[in-house]
């Protein structure tokens, strides 16, 4: 009994290193140059009148300055101009593009009066995207212009109003 035994055990110990196997894989990393932001030309809503009801004044991404309520005037001689940006990264790449979501405060740099920019949004100039993530063109070089509205009351201070707002990119 006892040869019977050993002869079992030796036969299972055989059996489970039969059914051993082993597979060898690799490891790999690839590293991306780090993305650049660049603000090329500022957000500029341009000279406008002090509107005597309410108003909001649309600077598109694509440079189109228009009211979508209210009575303000533009005067010529500023009509104001969308934001640029140039980002570069890796090429064939694709970035996630973060602007405001809530507003951004501007204020009069002579009376510390406010008035609130909202509503950004933006266009890729190389790639034409219009929503997050933006395709990185393969030589590595995007532009796009970012637009928003402004709020205006009928009391508005008149002079120059100011302020910032983060456009933020990184890699998806």
């Amino acid at each position: 009994m006892k040869k019977l035994f050993i002869a079992t055990a030796i036969f299972l110990g055989v059996s489970f290193s039969a059914n051993s196997q082993t597979a060898s894989s690799s490891a790999a990393a690839t590293i991306l140059e780090a993305m650049t932001l660049n603000n090329n030309t500022e957000l500029d809503f341009g000279a406008l009148s002090v509107p005597s009801t309410a108003s909001v004044v649309v600077m598109s991404a694509a440079g189109v300055r228009s009211i979508s309520s209210g009575d303000v005037t533009f005067i010529a001689h500023n009509t104001g101009t969308q934001a640029t940006f140039t980002v570069t990264a890796a090429g064939s790449t694709s970035y996630i593009l973060t602007l405001p979501s809530t507003d951004v405060t501007i204020t009069n740099t002579s009376t510390a009066q406010e008035m609130e920019v909202s509503a950004f949004n933006f266009i890729s100039t190389d790639a034409s995207d219009t929503s997050s993530p933006v395709a990185m063109p393969a030589a590595g070089s995007d532009t796009f212009n970012v637009g928003a509205s402004l709020a205006m009351g009928t009391d508005e201070a008149i002079g120059l109003y100011t302020g910032t707002y983060d456009v933020t990119v990184a890699y998806e």
